[in-house]
């Protein structure tokens, strides 16, 4: 069972523990759906300057720690999911004025996710294009 759009802004924490709101998308999905979108967003906020290199390391750490306890969780799944969840972000901040920014370090980062499984060479583009600018 999946969330499909889980991320930081979807847990609540509280006296009663931990909680994930919004189900809407609930489906059934491979593990590394979630774990990947989540993990895009964690480096989402390191890039919009909300955490650290650090804390950013130690969020998905902990994250990964927790989430694949039984080491069920398919690594190169995990990056593939994690570098789409990458290039959906950066279609959707390179539409939103304040971190238009964002969209080609983004596409960066998802092109990293791929060439780190090794099943692809992900070439580095020679021209890049944001907003109508190269």
């Amino acid at each position: 069972t999946a969330h499909r759009d889980f991320y930081d802004k979807q847990l609540l924490y509280g006296p009663g523990g931990l909680w994930v709101i919004d189900l809407d998308t609930l489906a059934r999905a491979p593990r590394a759906l979630d774990a990947g979108n989540f993990l895009a967003h964690v480096q989402l906020r390191r890039r919009q300057g909300y955490l650290s290199m650090a804390a950013a390391l130690q969020a998905r750490a902990g994250f990964l720690a927790g989430y694949d306890s039984d080491r069920h969780l398919d690594g190169d799944a995990l990056h593939w999911w994690t570098a789409a969840s990458l290039l959906r972000l950066s279609v959707i901040y390179a539409v939103r004025p304040a971190w238009r920014h964002l969209a080609t370090p983004l596409v960066d980062d998802a092109r990293a996710a791929l060439a780190f499984t090794g099943l692809v060479a992900v070439p580095s583009p020679a021209v890049r294009q944001v907003g109508g600018r190269s």
